[in-house]
């Protein structure tokens, strides 16, 4: 199956926690952002009212210093696509809230249970 290669703007601090869980559960990049995607239930997925300010010049802006490149299937593209257009945001909006959704989950889980 042929993939789209794209990228998407995250913060550091998130591609740090994403590298810690890489580290605790030897995931690889492409299957945490898969998981992170498929994982979307459109049902109780929001985006951060934060994540949502796109003017650089409001105090709540948050600055996405990094750039997370991404292997998309058709399905996950048509996931993102969607999330996207039921929450009025950027689909890089949407990826970063899934990620951070994941990987914060992820990492309290493995937390949990140790």
């Amino acid at each position: 199956m042929a993939k789209k290669f794209t990228s998407y703007t995250v913060t550091t601090g998130l591609q740090n926690l994403e590298r810690k869980l890489m580290q605790k559960t030897r995931l690889k990049q492409t299957q945490i952002h898969e998981n992170a995607i498929l994982d979307i239930n459109f049902e109780n997925f929001k985006i951060l009212p934060a994540l949502l300010v796109t003017s650089r010049k409001s105090p709540d802006y948050i600055t996405r210093d990094a750039i997370e490149h991404v292997y998309l299937t058709g399905e996950m593209e048509q996931i993102i696509t969607h999330a996207a257009e039921r929450n009025g945001c950027s689909q890089s909006t949407v990826f970063f809230q899934a990620l951070m959704d994941y990987v914060t989950g992820e990492l309290a889980r493995l937390n949990h249970e140790n």
